[in-house]
């Protein structure tokens, strides 16, 4: 692959992803943590503060595909 790509989902490969209130649990805190935009850091500060909020059995995942680029992780996450 020549392009970056970015994979943010919702638990580690030997996990399950829980249900949430509405959405999926990852889902309800990517949500929050985003907060309709206001979220001020780059994908790697969303990670981890999605992980924070989550319970200890589910830890999602953050991997860059491709080329790997410090500035693509460095953007400011769904800007593109």
């Amino acid at each position: 692959m020549r392009c970056s790509a970015l994979l943010i989902s919702g638990c580690e490969d030997h996990q399950t992803s829980r249900d949430g209130t509405v959405n999926g649990r990852f889902t309800q805190e990517l949500l929050q943590v985003w907060n309709n935009a206001r979220f001020d850091g780059d994908y790697r500060q969303l990670h981890q503060r999605i992980v924070a909020g989550m319970p200890h059995d589910q830890k999602p995942n953050l991997m860059l595909i491709g080329p790997a680029t410090s500035t693509f992780v460095a953007q400011m996450p769904f800007a593109i």
